[in-house]
């Protein structure tokens, strides 16, 4: 019987040799195709993450605030969008793009003192800003000016 199963072994250990290295290869072949697949995806997730904490920075207040915009908040950090809202608050504290100014007093200024001394209009335009044009359109004359000649 020792012969039979004797007979049976014989060859086993070289065949589960070649079995083990060619098993050792396929594994070695996936833990790469792994390694590759595990990056690729890290970085698509990485560019994605990028992408939206990019456009989270532009949606956010803050980008306004560099376009020139403040945040007027009262005494309690509630936020104040309307004038009259803004002369009832003891405090304000103003968050423009460089910093927060604080303000002790909800007194407002007149709309005057901005303007002329008709209240019609700004008292100057020291950052020679250009004027607003008027909406209305201008008539269009009866005939159209003459082209000329092009040649």
């Amino acid at each position: 019987m020792l012969g039979q199963w004797g007979s049976r072994l014989e060859g086993q250990p070289a065949r589960m040799g070649r079995d083990l290295a060619r098993q050792r290869v396929d594994m070695e072949r996936l833990a790469a195709r792994f390694g590759v697949v595990a990056r690729q995806g890290v970085d698509v997730r990485r560019d994605r993450l990028e992408a939206l904490d990019r456009l989270r920075m532009t949606l956010g207040y803050e980008a306004t605030l560099e376009r020139g915009y403040a945040v007027v908040r009262d005494g309690e950090d509630a936020v104040k969008t309307r004038r009259e809202q803004a002369e009832q608050a003891q405090v304000l504290a103003i968050q423009f793009a460089d910093g927060i100014l604080e303000t002790a007093s909800g007194k407002a200024v007149s709309d005057s003192h901005f303007a002329g001394e008709s209240g019609a209009g700004p008292k100057s335009n020291p950052k020679g800003y250009a004027k607003a044009k008027s909406k209305t359109k201008s008539a269009k004359p009866a005939t159209p000016p003459e082209q000329g000649n092009l040649f």
